[in-house]
Parts: structure tokens; C-alpha cells; sequence
């Protein structure tokens, strides 16, 4: 079910442990991460330009299993949700800043009338191309903060060592690196409160509870072009696979 389709219908658990609290960032911080999505190869310093809209999937099977069981004393769920699957579009922006560094922009902003933003960016450098072999190395430096209808807010940073293969209008890549996903969450048992209180992470002061985990990651993609026209696809490795599909123009 595409998020934007229904707006307030996906809902972060009530009475939110500390453990319960982990595998949501584990599932909703990571899984929103920024994700490359494109042609590995740079985009050729100052004119180049790259204009995307991709589509990611994140399930979230095991986020619908957490927080307390509806009907018990002071429990807040009423029920237990459906929902399998989270997807969610984002426009990327992309510009070739110097030879072989590119800056990337991504955002969702304000979809469902707030329910759901994200705001990013990433920086890729190609510090390395093999002379007779169309194999090339790469680093992408990337940060992004996603909102889910203030109930919970992730703010991750990550740094991946890739490599890339082009041949003609068909490019593949692959690597992996380290992430760092740290969450918040509302205290209370209604409105946006997901965090019981007297929960022993629940700060009193701002009544938030945070959370944060660092993980290695891997990824593989792959892009086609009909210039200047490309689709990609990519797929993360967290503590489950994330889906990405990408569409736009290249220049």
C-alpha cells in the first residue's frame, strides 16, 4: 500500500519499550536512508545534471507486532495494524560540482498534508577509474532526517565505499558501508505520544525518548539509459532489504 494513498493510515505503535523502540528505528530510521538510485558514473563536472523520482519500499511486517497489546490496562493501541508494506516517492536532484564530484538534494515534503517528510542530501566522489577496464570507485557521504506524522523522527547519516561498472548505456554497482540512525519519539499515551511514561529512557524535560544504532550496510543497483532519459533500481541491506526504483533524465 503506497503511503501517500491514504493519509494517517499508517501508525507508529503505542507503548513503545526500549527494545520496541530500537527495532522501529531499525526498521522506519534505516529503511528511509538515502539511497543512490542512479548511473554510478559522475555526471561530468559543471554541466551535468540529473533530475529523479524514485519509489522505495519498506517492509514493515514486524513494526505492526510492537508496542503494548491492545485491550490490555492503560494501553493506547485499539488494534493491530495490517500494514505489511510502507512505500513512499521523493524528487532527487542532482549536479555535477567539479570533474569527478556530485551533489545530490532529496525530498518529500510534506506528503499526505504532513503526515510523512524527508529532507536530504549527498555528496559522491569517484576517486578512482580503472585505465583499460570501465570499472570505477567511489565514495557517497550521505545524511537525511525523516518526519512520520511527529510521532517519530529519524535522522541518519552514512558513508558507503562503492564500485561501479558501466558498459554503453548499461551501469551496475555494489558495495556497502556504515550507517548511524537516531530516532525520537513522543512521550505520552495520546496524540502523537508513543513512549509510555515512566519509561526509562523518557526524558521528563523535553518528553522525548531517543534511540540510536549504528549498522554496516550492503547495496546493489543497476541503471539503464536511453539518453537522456534512465530508470534504476537498488537494493539495501539492513536488518531487512530495502526497494528502489528510479525514473528521470540525465544530462
Amino acid at each position: 500500500m503506497i503511503f501517500s494513498a491514504a493519509a494517517g493510515a499508517f501508525e507508529i505503535p503505542k507503548g513503545l519499550s526500549t527494545s520496541d523502540q530500537e527495532d522501529v528505528v531499525k526498521i522506519l530510521g534505516l529503511g528511509t536512508a538515502v539511497k543512490m538510485a542512479s548511473n554510478p558514473y559522475p555526471l561530468g563536472g559543471y554541466s551535468g545534471f540529473e533530475l529523479g523520482l524514485d519509489l522505495n519500499f519498506v517492509n514493515v511486517d514486524q513494526l505492526t507486532r510492537l508496542g503494548c497489546d491492545p485491550g490490555t490496562p492503560g494501553c493506547a493501541n485499539t488494534s493491530r495494524s495490517e500494514e505489511q508494506e510502507f512505500s513512499y516517492m521523493k524528487l532527487t536532484l542532482g549536479k555535477g560540482l567539479y570533474h569527478n564530484l556530485d551533489l545530490f538534494l532529496s525530498f518529500a515534503p510534506f506528503a499526505n498534508g504532513g503526515a510523512f517528510s524527508d529532507f536530504g542530501g549527498s555528496l559522491r566522489w569517484t576517486f578512482y577509474e580503472a585505465r583499460l577496464l570501465p570499472i570505477h570507485l567511489l565514495v557517497l557521504v550521505a545524511g537525511n532526517q525523516v518526519n512520520f506524522d511527529n510521532q517519530f523522527t529519524s535522522q541518519n547519516l552514512s558513508a558507503d565505499l562503492l564500485a561501479g561498472v558501466n558498459v554503453d548505456d548499461i551501469s551496475v554497482y555494489f558495495g556497502g558501508g556504515q550507517i548511524r540512525s537516531e530516532g525520537t519519539f513522543v512521550g505520552g499515551n495520546t496524540g502523537d505520544g508513543t513512549v509510555a511514561p515512566g519509561t526509562p529512557n523518557l526524558d521528563p524535560g523535553t518528553n522525548t525518548a531517543s534511540k540510536v544504532i549504528h549498522r554496516f550496510h550492503t547495496v546493489i543497483g543497476a541503471s539503464l539509459e536511453w539518453k537522456p532519459l534512465f530508470i534504476a533500481g537498488e537494493i539495501n541491506r539492513y536488518e531487512d532489504s530495502v526497494y528502489t526504483l528510479k525514473a528521470g533524465i540525465r544530462y
